[in-house]
């Protein structure tokens, strides 16, 4: 059997690359990457006589790279990247230096992936330290050879800048050097030169910048810096052409994008392209970001499935894809995230259940799945979440009950599942252990029982909103001990028997909505003492008795307010006169 191509990459590899590995010398293609072997790069990889394709990045190896690989004739792709546990080493020198020799259009080559690889180094010179210049004999392509070269034969570390200068023209102009409007003394670096200095769209490809593109002027301003960036790796002096350094440092690195973050070594960990209008779908290379710790890509109009690759991204800590039109199921492998601290993925088309692989991040502190199309229950294993801080899985379709495991997660500050069919009642010790709780939103269900007593146990809670469920008994009075309340909203249900005074003690209470229930008896004066109120909502119940003239001096901020109910003394109608009255004096001063 001859084996011409071995790929063993992300997989869990580990100890040294056995030496008995150079004897398979047919091999074409080696690929040992993302594992975590270690150990020295065996001198024995020298043998593959045949070998096009070598790639050891994201591993642990150590020492150098061994100079038998120069005897590697066909070798056009060599990836010791990221082996960031030991420093790599070129030689007994750190400083040695690859000149192509011949960079040029034809010789750069893309994958499937439109990733880009110099090919051909038939004529390449290696430098060692302190060679600066050699003179050959050897040949190169003419217009994309350094001057120096033509005129002297001399070749120096700053050869090839001079050809990816010729090259960046050459792409973002689409026009070749040898196009027949190149004549005289109109070259191409001087076609672009006159352009830079007066209108650069005359010069780019039309196909790179639409004349009704809404984004024209940023693009514009991007290619010609490139454009310029171009010129200065082509000035005919050596010493006047910026380095590869100077290249990589500027806007051309991707680590200057916008919304683009990288660490010392220059590898991008964080990617924010929210809100740019991107459209179509994620690219599956996205994957091969290693070192990604930050994705952000909401608010665009990106679609159908979340490619499998991003699964290879063990280093996220957070990602937010909200608000795009991502469909078909919540990928399970999201599970494997371990360092996930963060997972927003609302306003989506998301369907299917919510996978139980998603309980397994256990560093997980927001998780929020709402507005899509979400069905069946929440899963029990969610009270795994223990850091869990932000838990939203509003307006979906989750039916059941709601699992008691999360009134367990005692560092949860919000809990959102409102919108959805869920059923069955309110644990009687919901509240036990979560001290820090300032949200719990579950109107627009079917839950029923009766509101629990001891959510005075939430000390913490600003919004308490059970509205639009089937809710029977009593309006607790312990309410009355939630000191931080804002908001409370406990209207359609069916409640019954009288509002509690205990709600006067809310002295932070902004707005308070128990409509169209079954309340009889007076509204407690003492509520309407609350300053703070801007809406009260206690319209279609049977209440009775009678309203203060003088509410708008006790409530001054009060932007709403509906009260219908019974009166021995007064009509309904005249009351609400007098609230609407009341209200515009406040509104209008």
């Amino acid at each position: 059997m001859v084996i011409t191509q071995l790929d063993l990459s992300w997989n869990q590899l580990s100890s040294d690359i056995p030496s008995t590995i150079g004897s398979t010398q047919s091999l074409v293609n080696l690929s040992l990457a993302h594992n975590e072997l270690q150990g020295h790069i065996p001198q024995s990889l020298g043998n593959l006589i045949s070998l096009e394709f070598l790639d050891l990045s994201n591993n642990n190896f150590s020492g150098e790279i061994p100079k038998s690989l120069e005897t590697l004739r066909y070798l056009q792709y060599l990836n010791v990247k990221h082996n960031d546990r030991c420093h790599i080493s070129l030689g007994k020198s750190p400083s040695w230096s690859c000149v192509h020799c011949d960079l040029m259009p034809k010789n750069v080559l893309l994958d499937e992936d439109m990733i880009a690889h110099v090919a051909d180094f038939g004529i390449a010179k290696l430098f060692g330290e302190g060679d600066l210049m050699a003179q050959t004999t050897t040949l190169a392509t003419i217009g994309y050879m350094a001057p120096e070269y033509g005129m002297e034969g001399r070749v120096s570390t700053r050869y090839d800048v001079y050809s990816y200068g010729v090259l960046l023209m050459e792409t973002f102009t689409r026009k070749r050097l040898t196009n027949e409007m190149f004549a005289g003394e109109m070259s191409l670096k001087h076609w672009v030169k006159e352009a830079l200095d007066g209108s650069i769209i005359e010069v780019v490809d039309s196909n790179l910048i639409g004349t009704e593109d809404e984004n024209s002027s940023v693009k514009e301003e991007c290619v010609s810096y490139i454009l310029g960036l171009a010129l200065d790796c082509s000035s005919d002096k050596p010493a006047e052409r910026i380095d590869m350094k100077e290249v990589l440092s500027t806007t051309t690195s991707v680590c200057n994008w916008i919304g683009v973050s990288c660490d010392l070594d220059q590898r991008v960990t964080t990617l924010n392209l929210s809100r740019v209008g991107l459209r179509g779908t994620i690219a599956p290379h996205l994957g091969n970001l290693s070192f990604l710790a930050s994705l952000d890509i909401s608010y665009n109009n990106l679609n159908e499935y979340i490619p499998e690759e991003l699964a290879h991204l063990c280093r996220l800590k957070e990602i937010n894809l909200g608000f795009n039109n991502f469909s078909g199921g919540i990928p399970s492998w999201f599970g494997i995230l371990q360092k996930l601290h963060k997972l927003i993925l609302y306003n989506n088309s998301f369907t299917g259940t919510v996978p139980k692989s998603l309980c397994n991040i256990s560093k997980l502190q927001i998780l929020d799945i709402s507005n899509n199309s979400l069905h069946g229950n929440i899963p029990e294993e969610i009270g795994n979440l223990s850091k869990l801080k932000v838990l939203r899985l509003k307006f979906n379709k989750l039916t059941g009950a709601i699992p008691s495991t999360i009134f367990n997660i005692s560092s949860l500050r919000l809990i959102s599942l409102a919108g959805n069919s869920l059923s069955g009642s309110l644990s009687v010790d919901m509240c036990n252990n979560l001290p820090k709780l300032g949200e719990f939103s579950i109107s627009w269900n079917q839950l029923s029982g009766q509101i629990p007593s001891n959510l005075y146990k939430c000390r913490e809670l600003q919004v308490l909103s059970l509205s639009f469920n089937d809710f029977n008994g009593r309006i607790p009075k312990e309410i009355g001990n939630l000191t931080m309340l804002k908001e409370l909203y406990l209207g359609r249900n069916n409640l019954e028997g009288v509002i509690p005074s205990e709600i006067a003690n809310l002295q932070h209470l902004e707005l308070i909505d128990m409509r169209s229930s079954s309340l009889i008896g007076t509204i407690p004066s003492s509520i309407l003492n609350i300053s703070s109120l801007q809406f009260i909502f206690f319209n279609n119940n049977t209440l009775s008795g009678s309203l203060p003239v003088t509410i708008h001096y006790h409530v001054p901020f009060l932007k709403s307010a509906r009260s219908y109910f019974k009166s021995t003394h007064r009509s309904n109608s005249i009351w609400l006169m007098e609230m609407q009255r009341a209200s515009r004096v406040i509104t209008h001063g």
